[in-house]
């Protein structure tokens, strides 16, 4: 009885960390999403206010 608690338990804990871990995934791969979009954009804006300063 005892040895079969302790592994229902170990498999709860497993699935806890595996549904922990894929939503981490997902928080930093749209984390990285956005910070490559907001990147971008400083970029285009440095981009175009250096082309319209040298013009």
């Amino acid at each position: 009885m005892g040895p079969r608690k302790f592994y229902d338990e170990s498999e709860q804990t497993s699935v806890f960390k595996a549904c922990y871990y894929s939503r981490l995934n997902e928080f930093v791969f749209g984390l990285n999403k956005i910070l490559a979009g907001l990147s971008r954009d400083m970029n285009a804006a440095l981009r175009n206010k250096y082309i319209s300063d040298t013009i």
